[in-house]
């Protein structure tokens, strides 16, 4: 799957080209452990991808769903989590400070919220009408991102992971989840989310509330984007933040700092450019056709 073959031979398959790999579940100990394979081509059925699957799991919360994540705009599992808050289940949110307050963020959506792009909201954008309070950012030290991806459910199983909750993740970019039941591994998650929660800035900030009053003074006809619902967004190599890079498929936290420095030295003005960054070569280029501007 990840390594070259017998002699070297480049026949290693990436992305949409590996064979297809469903949910494999198996005992470890005193642990159930379910592993999911990324990514899945937009035109298989949504319920069969990785992101399918984590809302498949959060839809058998009885009590309490807490959620770190990196990213968070998928929105059917949005749908999901609103469906589960009707049922008056728990839910509590912390998503990373560069992303929460896009315009393609579920969190805005659970806050009740939405912000335009250009004049037009997301396909199927749909803000919860209970909307919930329990929805912020964590209070890190300057320069760092909360870059988790797990949850929380029942106090008994954790989703977790290299997969972000997006549409990158689930159909470009080669990730692992994994699907945890063991009470012990449960209660060190939990006191994680709890460590960060303590120490965290909930609701909705003023300025965003500004921007929205601005989006409707400028908008006054607001509109829902009218194309396909697996966008995948474009991503400027000259002014992308290191988060917005890292969501590149290929691109780890050290090639992003790498990005950056090159283009400070030198903005970019091509797709070739790149090879000016140590560490990416044709291969990576391929899987960035189309994913990036300058």
């Amino acid at each position: 799957m990840w390594g070259d073959g017998k002699g070297g031979k480049k026949d290693s398959l990436f992305g949409i080209n590996k064979l297809k790999r469903w949910p494999k579940t198996l005992r470890i100990g005193e642990s159930e452990v379910t592993v999911k394979f990324s990514p899945n081509s937009p035109k298989e059925d949504w319920q069969l991808s990785t992101n399918g699957f984590i809302g498949s799991i959060l839809n058998k919360a009885q009590t309490s769903i807490n959620l770190a994540l990196f990213v968070f705009s998928d929105q059917k599992i949005a749908n999901t989590l609103e469906k589960k808050n009707n049922q008056n289940i728990s839910i509590k949110t912390l998503i990373d400070p560069d992303f929460i307050f896009r315009y393609y963020s579920e969190g805005l959506d659970m806050l009740g919220i939405a912000l335009s792009n250009n004049c037009q909201y997301e396909r199927e954008n749909k803000p919860w009408k209970e909307n919930i309070k329990t929805v912020g950012v964590a209070n890190l030290p300057q320069g760092d991102k909360l870059h988790h991806k797990f949850a929380v459910i029942d106090d008994n199983i954790i989703i977790t992971g290299s997969h972000n909750w997006s549409a990158s993740a689930n159909h470009q970019n080669d990730e692992t989840l994994l699907v945890i039941k063991n009470p012990l591994i449960t209660r060190h998650y939990q006191q994680e989310f709890e460590r960060l929660y303590n120490n965290s800035t909930l609701g909705i900030p003023e300025y965003i509330n500004n921007k929205i009053q601005e989006n409707i003074k400028k908008c006054p006809s607001l509109s829902t984007l009218k194309t396909e619902e697996n966008v995948i967004k474009i991503i400027n190599l000259n002014t992308a933040s290191l988060g917005e890079l890292e969501t590149l498929p290929g691109i780890g936290e050290s090639l992003a700092e790498r990005i950056i420095e090159a283009r400070e030295a030198q903005p970019f003005s091509s797709l070739e450019d790149l090879t000016r960054v140590k560490g990416i070569g044709e291969s990576k280029m391929k899987k960035l056709e189309g994913k990036v501007s300058w």
